[in-house]
């Protein structure tokens, strides 16, 4: 996967809608828009309006990389809210491999984290 060789630090979804004819720059400013930063590791997926495609945008310090993934299959099954101003929510990695994925999930709770006691 090509999240392997990049280290993304968070994972945000768009929850709006893209002009999906825009590259490498239009949505860097987009992310950016948002108060992300993809070249200090923030990862921001995009999903088209007919949730069709999705395009995650990540940056290092060699430079943009745009995965974009188009579902032959119909659409993604996840339910995403679009907004109407742009605003983007913080999910996990694996919500993030889910979506790439084409998977149906909702994520209800994310488990607490855990420490021993000698550790607080």
């Amino acid at each position: 996967m090509v999240l392997d060789f990049i280290k993304p630090r968070r994972f945000f979804i768009a929850q709006y809608v893209v002009d999906f004819r825009k590259g490498h720059q239009g949505l860097l400013s987009e992310a950016r828009r948002n108060g992300l930063e993809p070249y200090a590791g923030d990862l921001i997926a995009f999903v088209s309006r007919d949730r069709t495609k999705i395009k995650a945008l990540i940056g290092d310090e060699s430079g943009l990389t745009l995965l974009y993934k188009s579902f032959s299959n119909g659409t993604i099954k996840t339910k995403i809210r679009f907004l109407e101003f742009p605003d983007v929510r913080n999910v996990t990695f694996a919500e993030i491999a889910m979506l790439l994925e084409g998977s149906s999930y909702t994520m209800h709770k994310i488990a607490e984290k855990w420490l021993p006691k000698s550790l607080l």
